[in-house]
C-alpha cells in the first residue's frame, strides 16, 4: 500500500514509472474498506485508474488476476469492481479485458 499512499492524492507526486503491474487485482478494496484504511472515497480499483488518468503522456496497467482468491473482507467484488471503475473512466481510455 506504500504506491497508494504515496501516489495517490491529487497533490502527491506521480511515479516515474509509467507501467504498473497490480498482483492479484481480483483482491482489490472496496471503497468502504479503502475508507476504513486510507479516508479516500473509491475503490482501489479506481484509484489506480485515476492516477494513471493523472500522469502525463501515458500509462498502462496490468492487473493479475486469479479466480476464488478474494479472501477478505473489501475484497468480495472481484473483477466487478474493475469493470464498474472503468465506466467511470473517460471513454478515450484504451481497454483490453478478459473475456468472461
Amino acid at each position: 500500500m506504500a504506491f497508494v499512499r504515496d501516489h495517490i492524492g491529487p497533490d502527491s507526486p506521480l511515479p516515474p514509472e509509467h507501467v504498473w503491474a497490480y498482483d492479484e487485482a481480483q483482491r482489490a478494496w472496496d471503497a468502504d474498506k479503502v475508507a476504513e484504511k486510507h479516508q479516500y472515497q473509491m475503490s482501489e480499483s479506481e484509484m489506480f485508474l485515476r492516477l494513471g488518468e493523472r500522469m502525463p503522456e501515458w500509462a498502462v496497467m496490468i492487473g493479475l488476476i486469479g479466480s476464488g482468491q478474494e479472501l477478505f473482507r473489501g475484497e468480495e467484488q472481484g473483477m466487478e469492481q474493475w469493470n464498474q471503475a472503468l465506466t467511470k473512466m473517460p471513454s478515450h481510455l484504451n481497454r483490453s479485458l478478459p473475456i468472461a
